[in-house]
């Protein structure tokens, strides 16, 4: 049961970015995230004790006693589990001014005209990382309720967000099983259902809704806190762009040029291929092809306009502009954990640019044999094949090249009225 729970409660990457507050800052090198907290009042960040008295007038604050403290320890101790072991609690006596960490004090009385809640999180944020959090609890913990308190307000204090607040999650839980035992980060009511009780005592004690971390709070966590927190799915992604941006023009260009029966001669198949290398990179909308994109415009404008030289330019600067990549993703790569993970996506889409860019010409060749192939068996079973071809792709070529030098001008002078005959034959090309 435990194991089918864990499939039940897993969420997509998409979800997951929806339940991420912020996260704690990994020193450098280290391997795990290490988080300082106290218990001590004076170390409340005074903005956020502002927030809290503001919010709440009438909130009798003060210490956890001795016997509340321990149980907070052990409860730190399961977050750990549930966060995989990436990360670890350095328990200090009071924060120095600015010390990063976690101040833990007791609150009652929490009620306002619009909310009467049980426990609060305050946090200060910077960026993606958390600064410093104040987590006011109530000042016993006896009953089961308070105890998921207790674990609910310290996950907020390690970056976990409401689940119920995410639509797809809410529905999902509603109807499945063991349903509210997934999680300690959604509120009970909003994921009460006939259909999602818990009776797995690890999560729920003996109670019918989650009080301890369940297996979505421990795939949140984990992810969140994991190094190197990068996700296979980006990482196969990143290679799969890094192919493609990379063997795009040149498996295109050889593909058609060695393609029986279309008739294309080099430049025309390489002018094709950088134009629809254009479209499909616009498509991608992704940050790593901008640069691409701009020089391969530039190096289709000049096939076009027949400046070959520049064409020839423009090449080798985007053979430059992937080289001079790889070193700038190595810039900072160990200083800071965000440009680590970047990095690792970065070098994967560069390296398989740089394989895409080597090998297309080959596999564009591999697959126009395939495809020769494959039109000669067609045509010996059905009396057809390149011969139709051959007859309407040259036309195709004729419309490209006069549209070119319509709109570039070719090395001899042509007159109005040739390429007014070349629109009437385009006009009835589209026609057909």
């Amino acid at each position: 049961m435990k194991q089918k729970m864990e499939q039940l409660c897993s969420i997509t990457a998409d979800e997951f970015s929806k339940v991420i507050l912020a996260k704690w800052e990994k020193e450098p090198h280290s391997s795990a995230t290490t988080i300082n907290y106290t218990f001590d009042l004076k170390s409340m960040p005074p903005l956020l004790e502002k927030d809290l008295r503001q919010d709440f007038t009438k909130a009798a604050i003060s210490s956890l006693n001795e016997l509340v403290r321990s149980k907070v320890q052990d409860i730190l101790t399961l977050w750990v589990t549930a966060c995989g072991n990436n990360i670890k609690f350095n328990y200090v006596e009071q924060l120095d001014a600015g010390q990063q960490g976690i101040v833990l004090i007791a609150c009652d009385n929490l009620t306002n005209k619009d909310i009467s809640a049980s426990g609060i999180t305050y946090f200060d944020i910077s960026g993606s990382y958390f600064n410093q959090v104040l987590v006011c609890l109530p000042s016993t913990l006896a009953t089961p309720f308070q105890v998921k308190t207790y674990v609910h307000e310290i996950g907020h204090a390690l970056g976990l967000d409401h689940i119920h607040e995410v639509e797809t999650i809410k529905q999902r839980l509603k109807v499945a099983e063991q349903g509210l035992g997934c999680s300690v980060m959604g509120y009970t009511e909003e994921l009460r259902s006939p259909l999602n009780n818990c009776t797995i005592p690890e999560y729920c004690g003996d109670q019918d809704y989650g009080i301890l971390p369940g297996p979505m709070d421990n795939q949140i966590c984990t992810a969140l806190y994991q190094f190197p927190p990068f996700s296979m799915s980006h990482y196969f992604n990143a290679c799969c762009k890094g192919i493609l941006n990379g063997c795009m023009e040149s498996a295109l260009s050889s593909y058609l040029s060695h393609l029986d029966g279309v008739g294309l001669d080099k430049d025309t198949s390489y002018s094709i291929s950088l134009v629809m290398g254009l479209v499909v990179r616009y498509c991608m909308n992704e940050s790593n092809v901008f640069l691409s994109n701009g020089l391969i415009l530039g190096e289709c404008i000049a096939q076009l306009s027949d400046r070959h030289e520049s064409a020839q330019l423009f090449k080798i600067l985007r053979i430059l502009s992937n080289v001079s990549g790889i070193f700038m993703s190595l810039y900072t790569l160990y200083g800071d954990e965000q440009a680590l993970n970047k990095s690792i996506y970065l070098i994967a889409f560069l390296a398989a640019n740089t394989c895409g860019t080597m090998y297309g010409s080959f596999w564009g060749e591999e697959m126009a044999a395939s495809t020769n192939t494959l039109m000669d068996s067609l045509s010996s079973l059905f009396n057809r094949g390149t011969k139709a071809a051959s007859k309407i792709v040259p036309s195709i070529t004729g419309t490209i090249g006069s549209l070119r030098d319509c709109f570039f001008g070719k090395a001899e002078t042509m007159n109005e009225e040739q390429c007014e005959e070349d629109q009437e034959d385009r006009e009835e090309f589209m026609y057909f």
